[in-house]
C-alpha cells in the first residue's frame, strides 16, 4: 500500500509530491495551500461532480478549459472552499 501524498505548488512553480507531515508543516506557514488530484471520471461530467461535491462546502467554483473549435473541455477544475 502506498503512503498518502499531496501535491502542491512550491515557490519555484514546480509541482512536487509531499508527505502528509510536510503538508501539515506548510499549512502552519500559510493560510492557503493548493492541493490537487487527477481523477478519471468516466461518464461523470464536471457539472455532475460539482453538484455532488458542492454540497460539502459553501464556497467554490468550477473552471473548465476548452479550445474555441472544440465543444468539450480538456480539463476541469473543481475548487472547493474550506
Amino acid at each position: 500500500m502506498q503512503s498518502k501524498t499531496i501535491s502542491t505548488n512550491n515557490k519555484n512553480s514546480e509541482l512536487k509530491t509531499l508527505s502528509y507531515e510536510d503538508f501539515t508543516n506548510l499549512t502552519n506557514q500559510s493560510d492557503n495551500v493548493a492541493v490537487y488530484k487527477e481523477i478519471a471520471t468516466g461518464n461523470v461530467t464536471p457539472v455532475l461532480a460539482w453538484e455532488a461535491l458542492g454540497e460539502l462546502t459553501s464556497s467554490g467554483t468550477l473552471l473548465e478549459t476548452s479550445p474555441r473549435e472544440v465543444a468539450a473541455s480538456r480539463y476541469s477544475f473543481l475548487c472547493l472552499g474550506a
